[in-house]
């Protein structure tokens, strides 16, 4: 055959190359997790016109005095400092609930939980104690009132203890935005699955924290996704973490991931969520046809993290994938899948490629007959 006739055979061969291309390029799927952070917010409401104001021993003056919650749940307890009199605190300000206590600390501590939204008197006014009855005219005394709180969650304050709360540090909050209720969404299955029969894979949820609710300093949450390979063959199952164009993970945040199979648990990660090791690509799971294992992870948020840590959130991708050769199984294609149109598109690379021999030497022999 000369050389004419064979210059077709290598644009058939690149459609052959193309759709090879396309089976290969979807064997994988990837899930993009969610992740926010709580915040301890808290302000002080009095009814008080704020203006210097001409009083008697023994009369109240201002209140009530209120403490909004406007984070989430948390204790607080608070601190008043007189100046300008000589008298005890507690002779000075009238109207504290049975539900605050007052630490040998100097703080007023609320026994209960503030919960989300809601508010606490602290007190319903102030006074000058008629004890001072013979302070000079037109003295002036103030009342200042310091209120702090620390989130409930992961936090016990021993009451009984000269400093209910210990030694836990408290930090001024400077973030501004709203603040968002989250809850925990229904409790979600989660599956990650290679089809032997479209050689793809799909995840069931597109989001692996969506059973997560919103993570505060000390909270340690884990969960799973069940890993099955819906194949006549053996397949090696593969994890990597990339980076997307939201948010990346706050720093601090510790994630564990293992791979279970046959009862049999095995460490794949522990360290950063959103570290760069995860980059490459790790191999969790060879499992035999028809078969599965579990993927296993736990997302911790240190106790040491403050106020810095509030309102944060993040997105983090990860992506799992098989090698392209493996799990075939010989499995024909099902009507459907999203991979037989690579195989189609195969089998009419051959089908053009023989044609266009037949025709060349069709051609050639028209052209010796005559």
């Amino acid at each position: 055959m000369g050389k004419g006739q064979w210059r077709l055979i290598p644009g058939a061969f690149g459609v052959l190359c193309c759709a090879a291309v396309v089976v290969c390029a979807l064997s994988e799927t990837s899930v993009i997790n969610e992740f926010a952070a709580g915040i301890v917010d808290i302000e002080i409401r009095d009814s008080g016109t704020g203006e210097k104001q001409r009083i008697l021993p023994g009369q109240k003056l201002g209140g009530p005095y209120r403490i909004q919650n406007n984070g989430n749940d948390c204790f607080v307890r608070a601190r008043f400092t007189l100046r300008g009199v000589r008298a005890r605190v507690v002779d000075c300000i009238t109207g504290m609930d049975d539900m605050w206590m007052e630490g040998d600390d100097g703080y007023y501590y609320c026994r209960e939980v503030l919960k989300e939204g809601a508010f606490v008197n602290l007190i319903d006014g102030m006074k000058i104690p008629e004890t001072l009855s013979q302070a000079p005219e037109g003295g002036s005394f103030q009342l200042d009132v310091e209120v702090e709180a620390v989130q409930s969650k992961n936090f016990r304050p021993d009451f009984h203890a000269v400093s209910p709360w210990g030694e836990v540090q408290i930090l001024q909050n400077e973030k501004n935005g709203s603040f968002q209720s989250f809850t925990p969404a229904e409790d979600r299955s989660f599956l990650i699955e290679y089809k032997g029969s479209s050689r793809s894979m799909f995840a069931s949820e597109k989001d692996f924290f969506a059973n997560f609710p919103i993570l505060m300093p000390g909270d340690e949450y884990r969960d799973s996704a069940v890993i099955n390979n819906d194949s006549g063959g053996e397949v090696k199952l593969y994890f990597r973490s990339e980076g997307t164009d939201g948010l990346p993970l706050p720093e601090g945040i510790q994630l564990e991931i293992s791979a279970e199979q046959n009862g049999i648990e095995q460490l794949i990660y522990t360290g950063c969520a959103g570290g760069k090791e995860l980059a490459e690509n790790r191999l969790l799971l060879t499992l035999p046809e028809h078969s599965e294992g579990k993927l296993k992870f736990q997302v911790s948020v240190p106790e040491k993290l403050g106020n810095e840590f509030s309102l944060l959130s993040g997105h983090v991708k990860w992506v799992f994938s098989t090698d392209p050769a493996e799990g075939m199984g010989g499995e024909a294609v099902k009507t459907g899948d999203e991979q037989e149109a690579g195989l189609y598109l195969t089998r009419l690379g051959f089908c053009l490629m023989a044609a266009l021999i037949f025709k060349r030497l069709h051609d050639l022999l028209n052209c010796r007959g005559s």
